[in-house]
């Protein structure tokens, strides 16, 4: 059931057969996926900076939460340089991660479902 009422929030962006990262485009959808994440779902949010929130549902590894926080970056409205700092909450257990470049357009462009 989560599945469908994930599909009519954010942008969604199949990363392999296992993993799909969704971002936010707005403040109603971040709320949306605050609510809808499950366990074993990694919600990822801007720390330091304005921007949308990130769910990876699957298995997130390193690289993943890499990959989501320089889609975070792409997306947040505020463009300044240098390294952001990004909340990673996954199964009660909350952590912040850096990150320091936004995703090419192209790479996105491959993954955009």
């Amino acid at each position: 059931m989560k599945d469908l009422r994930l599909l009519k929030v954010g942008r969604h962006f199949r990363v392999n057969q296992d993993i799909k990262i969704v971002i936010g485009r707005d403040e109603a959808d971040n709320k949306q996926m605050r609510n809808l994440a499950q366990t074993g779902d990694t919600l990822i949010e801007p720390s330091d900076f304005v921007g949308p929130t990130g769910l990876i549902c699957g298995i997130s590894r390193n690289g993943t939460n890499t990959l989501a926080g320089s889609m975070i970056l792409r997306y947040a409205r505020e463009k300044a340089a240098g390294k952001k700092l990004l909340k990673l909450s996954m199964n009660g257990e909350t952590s912040i991660f850096e990150a320091d470049s936004p995703a090419d357009d192209e790479i996105l462009k491959g993954m955009l479902i």
